[in-house]
């Protein structure tokens, strides 16, 4: 085609998030050839936007990509505009200059197995190996419910919010009792609002502090034992630490939440003070939504409330099909890459979508490792 141009790399990073950031370590380290894109202006902006009260929920000794750790000068559950910012001076440290404001529109594997990557400003990149790094957050899901359109109140999505300074007095409903839900009824009930939250099946809650001790230590090393093992003491740990909360109206999953992760591909939520405010009464929870109308909000045991705010805290999808359309061929019955490797796709490795560790940044550190080796071995 007329006005593209083409470039030719070793190893092409798409996806310059902390996933691309740490294979680029990897590479650089290493000496070999690659190339990292992203479609954004700016390193950590996605981290910039998250909302105000963000913090990792993971230790930063066990938060920091390969060779290039937190300050010291930052706390143990690191807040996001630090991790953002981490992320910048991670890639001016290692010498990582992505090449930014570079949309992928079209991936395809040519007959030869090299890659052909498109972008929407024409330069076409052809590569040995492709390391896709857009992770599992990259479209947020919006979910769908009659009536929806004529409520009059506010329906955003927790990618739109930064904080309920806004909604102080207001009767706000959070949907999704993962971890942002469960930290958005946090802060909604700090900013004077009156949070509720939509919990609509069982669930599996890890305290993220037990008794001044944090959980994730103990957390890899269930990881590390065979799943019957891991998950029996999951399921004592939880009982003690969790408890019965079958009267707040919270049932528990079957599975331990180290099981649930491979089941669902959902992470449990890590509580970080939003028991004691469902226990205190000051955030209510609700079971699943019906139907919208103009001023209520109808629920599955037909009680209904009227509502002048709701927060879809509904999470997100990979959609990597949106510019690699043989993609739904790597795709396991959770909706999500099968693994980090494709046999029928050889040059191809998938990093930050693997939610079966116990801490993503954790995980994002081990996968680029396994991949440098694997490529290594490769050439």
């Amino acid at each position: 085609m007329a006005n593209q141009t083409i470039s030719y790399i070793e190893n092409l990073i798409v996806g310059a998030g902390p996933a691309g950031l740490a294979m680029a370590a990897r590479f650089e380290k290493t000496g070999l050839d690659y190339l990292i894109v992203d479609e954004n202006d700016q390193i950590g902006l996605s981290w910039f936007r998250h909302y105000d009260r963000l913090h990792l929920h993971t230790l930063k000794k066990y938060s920091a990509l390969p060779y290039h750790g937190f300050p010291d000068s930052a706390p143990k559950y690191v807040p996001k505009d630090q991790v953002a910012n981490y992320f910048i001076d991670y890639a001016k440290t290692l010498n990582i200059h992505p090449k930014m404001n570079t949309q992928i529109v079209h991936i395809e594997q040519k007959k030869d197995q090299q890659w052909e990557c498109h972008t929407k400003e024409g330069v076409v990149y052809h590569s040995k190996n492709l390391i896709l790094a857009t992770g599992l957050n990259r479209i947020p899901k919006i979910p769908k419910w009659e009536g929806m359109d004529a409520f009059e109140g506010i329906i955003k999505h927790s990618r739109d919010y930064q904080n309920g300074a806004d909604l102080k007095g207001k009767e706000v409903l959070v949907v999704g009792f993962g971890n942002t839900g469960a930290e958005l009824a946090i802060d909604l009930h700090e900013h004077g609002a009156k949070p509720s939250i939509v919990v609509r099946g069982e669930v599996n809650i890890i305290r993220r502090d037990f008794k001044g001790r944090p959980f994730q230590p103990a957390s890899i090393l269930l990881n590390k034992l065979p799943h019957f093992i891991g998950d029996s003491l999951a399921k004592i740990f939880s009982k003690i630490t969790v408890g019965d909360l079958s009267v707040y109206g919270l049932r528990k999953a079957p599975y331990a939440a180290s099981q649930q992760i491979r089941l669902t591909g959902k992470t449990p939520m890590i509580d970080v003070g939003t028991l004691e405010l469902i226990k205190a009464n000051k955030v209510h929870v609700l079971p699943g939504i019906q139907r919208f109308s103009k001023e209520e909000i109808e629920f599955t045991d037909s009680t209904r409330k009227p509502f002048d705010a709701v927060i879809l805290a509904t999470g997100y999808a990979s959609k990597i099909e949106d510019f690699f359309p043989k993609a739904n061929s790597i795709y396991n019955h959770l909706n999500m890459p099968s693994s980090w490797i494709q046999p029928q796709f050889p040059g191809l490795y998938l990093i930050g979508f693997n939610d079966y560790e116990p801490g993503f940044l954790y995980s994002m550190n081990k996968s680029s490792l396994k991949i440098l080796k694997k490529i290594t071995k490769k050439t």
